[in-house]
C-alpha cells in the first residue's frame, strides 16, 4: 500500500542499491526483485510463514497504490461500520475482522531479531538448500531438477514418477521426515523445503539414507 512519494521513494531506494552494488549474486536477486515490485506489479502476496520464522498463517497482501487496496477490500457492512472516527481503522482492509491479527507474528519477529536477524535467518535457509543440492546431486541414484534459487530443492531418486509418490508417502507415513510433491512436465519430483534454520548437511544425508532403503 504506497502512494506516489513513496513509490518514487522506493524506486530511489533501488537506484542507490544498485549504484552500491551487491556482495553476492543473491543479494543482487533481492535488489532486482525489489525493483520488479516499484516499477511493474500492481500488487504483491506475501507469505511470511514460508521464510521469516513465523507459524502459519502469516501472509499479507502489498499493494502499489492504496486505491486499489480499497477497493479491492470494499464492503457494505453496516453491522460493522458507523460513523467515520480519527484514525486508521485496519478492520477496512482486511477479510480477518475479529480473528487474530496475523500480521503481528512478523512484527514480534522483528521486534525479537530486528531486520539483520531476519536476513540472517533467509541466508541460512539459502545456504541450507544450497548444501542439500549439492549433496544429492553428487549422490548415486539421486538427480536434482536445476539448482535452487531460494530456498526449495526438488530431487528425486530414479525416475519412475510412482516410485516417488510411494517413497513420499512411505516418508510421511514414518514420520521422521516431511517432504512434498510436484509434477514438472509431467514428471514426479519430490520437493525439498527448508523453513528449519536448525536443519544440517546430516538430516539431509539421513533423509537420503532413509530413500536408499525404501528403494532397495
Amino acid at each position: 500500500m504506497k502512494s506516489p512519494a513513496q513509490i518514487a521513494r522506493g524506486l530511489e531506494a533501488v537506484t542507490r542499491a544498485r549504484a552500491a552494488g551487491a556482495p553476492t549474486p543473491r543479494e543482487s536477486g533481492y535488489i532486482e526483485a525489489v525493483a520488479r515490485l516499484f516499477e511493474r506489479a500492481d500488487s504483491l502476496a506475501w507469505d511470511t510463514h514460508k521464510m521469516l520464522g513465523t507459524s502459519a498463517l502469516c501472509c499479507g497482501a502489498l499493494f502499489r497504490d492504496a486505491a486499489s487496496l480499497a477497493g479491492t477490500y470494499a464492503q457494505h457492512a453496516p453491522y460493522l461500520y458507523g460513523e467515520e472516527r480519527p484514525g486508521e481503522d485496519l478492520s477496512k482492509k482486511t477479510f480477518e475482522c475479529t480473528k487474530a491479527m496475523i500480521a503481528l507474528k512478523l512484527f514480534f519477529n522483528l521486534a525479537t531479531v530486528g531486520e539483520a536477524g531476519m536476513a540472517a535467518h533467509v541466508e541460512r535457509l539459502h545456504e541450507i538448500a544450497a548444501r542439500a543440492h549439492a549433496l544429492l546431486s553428487a549422490r548415486p541414484g539421486f538427480e536434482c531438477f536445476g539448482t535452487p534459487e531460494s530456498n526449495i530443492v526438488l530431487f528425486r531418486r530414479g525416475r519412475d514418477s510412482a516410485a516417488q509418490d510411494r517413497l513420499r508417502e512411505q516418508l510421511v507415513r514414518e514420520g521422521d521426515f516431511f517432504i512434498t510433491r510436484v509434477t514438472v512436465r509431467r514428471e514426479t519430483w519430490l520437493r525439498l523445503v527448508m523453513m528449519n534454520p536448525l536443519t544440517t548437511e546430516e538430516d539431509v544425508r539421513a533423509l537420503a539414507d532413509r530413500i536408499d532403503r525404501l528403494s532397495a
